[in-house]
């Protein structure tokens, strides 16, 4: 475990004697700490560029540097990776992500942003996280890996293909591919709705995990060297939320208060997810867009990581109005409640939805994905667009009196 034994403040930040490491923001140095048996000492914090600290981290660089590494629980973690544990491979890789301009130098190294980061400096393709391709491997030319700071426990990796495009892979928990073909009825949806918004466009790919060819997904990174993501959990924690709003709301003004207006979007990222049963759309897989050099918030992150949806690890699929009492792991703790913030509801066009003949055909692509389940699976989304119109013609459909005429 982590711990900050000594802070101090730097009053002049050419005197000190700087060890170990500095966080970075790009070629900023942010502040200077030493690793001893894993803990954090002798925190000392530049004050002239106090203002690119990682937001709700600030100079608490133990809790940083928890966090960005890979969580232990990764699907398929360190099969090659010299038996680094997560905290020591993120350190080895510098803390580098194709998600935002944060990274370590070493001091007294010969680093610069220029010199090490992702976006620009081509990475090598590895199999050290258990997740290989059937594309061409792309001669690096740095040795340090983007995958050793991903989020998540599922097995997934960053690769680059014959564009130069930054391509994140993701695999399935399970032997069915319902996950990725989550993705990929996701990417459908918004790419034919009228009212655009940006998302995340997901094709599937065929992977090999635990040594078997399974289908994945990938999609191409939304970051690059001008725009970092920041997770809406940084923001909400960034500032005390009032008693009498939810986080959600306290998010929403927080960005308004920057000039970003978003209510339209999280109401059509609301109703998509509610079609197709999403019940993992917690904060740290939706946010904002910021300028890394600036620091300007400038628009809500495209919607992303929407695989953890169409029941892909229930073999029970509710049916009738027991569809209209699913839980989720969000900003709040069920669906309807979710559908209730929404104030647009038409935004969604339900005349423009994959019909159950176009979802029946995608998942026929999972061969290990029973018939059975398939055709409930197919069932309940039917019976969830028929709820969603009910609910844009002006229907409350988590109130009692609409709940009793539908038993």
């Amino acid at each position: 475990m982590l711990v900050i034994k000594n802070m101090l403040p730097v009053r002049n930040w050419r005197e000190f004697l700087l060890t170990n490491y500095y966080l970075m923001h790009k070629n900023r140095k942010l502040l200077a700490f030493a690793i001893e048996n894993k803990s954090v000492i002798e925190v000392k914090v530049n004050e002239t560029e106090k203002k690119f600290l990682p937001i709700f981290y600030g100079s608490d660089i133990a809790h940083w540097l928890k966090n960005r590494s890979i969580p232990a629980t990764r699907q398929g973690l360190l099969k090659t990776s010299a038996k680094l544990d997560p905290f020591d491979l993120m350190l080895a890789n510098l803390g580098l992500s194709l998600t935002d301009a944060y990274w370590l130098k070493p001091v007294g190294s010969n680093y610069t942003w220029e010199s090490v980061n992702l976006y620009t400096n081509d990475f090598r393709d590895t199999m050290s996280l258990d997740l290989t391709d059937n594309r061409a491997n792309i001669a690096g030319t740095t040795n340090f890996l983007p995958s050793a700071s991903l989020k998540g426990d599922l097995a997934k990796k960053w690769l680059i293909d014959e564009n130069g495009t930054r391509i994140l892979v993701k695999g399935n928990y399970s032997d069915t591919c319902i996950q990725s073909l989550s993705e990929i009825l996701a990417t459908q949806i918004y790419s034919t709705q009228p009212c655009q918004m940006e998302f995340a466009p997901y094709s599937l790919i065929t992977i090999s995990s635990n040594g078997t060819k399974i289908t994945g997904c990938m999609c191409p990174n939304f970051t690059n060297d001008k725009l970092e993501f920041i997770p809406a959990i940084d923001i909400v924690n960034s500032a005390k939320c009032p008693n009498n709003i939810s986080y959600f709301q306290f998010y929403l003004q927080i960005l308004e208060s920057h000039n970003v207006l978003c209510r339209d979007f999280y109401d059509m990222e609301i109703m998509v997810d509610y079609i197709i049963t999403n019940t993992d759309r917690h904060f740290h897989n939706f946010g904002v867009l910021r300028h890394s050099d600036t620091l300007e918030y400038v628009k809500p992150a495209p919607v992303f990581d929407s695989g953890n949806s169409m029941f892909y690890k229930s073999e029970y699929i509710p049916t009738g109005c027991k569809l209209l009492d699913i839980q989720v792991t969000s900003f709040y703790k069920k669906e309807v409640k979710l559908l209730s913030q929404v104030r647009k509801r038409d935004l969604v066009d339900v005349r423009c939805l994959p019909d159950t003949d176009d979802v029946y055909r995608l998942f026929q692509r999972d061969v290990f994905l029973s018939e059975d389940k398939r055709m409930r699976i197919v069932k309940a989304y039917e019976e969830k667009v028929r709820f969603l119109e009910d609910f844009q013609n002006g229907a409350d459909i988590w109130g009692y009196q609409y709940l009793k005429q539908h038993k």
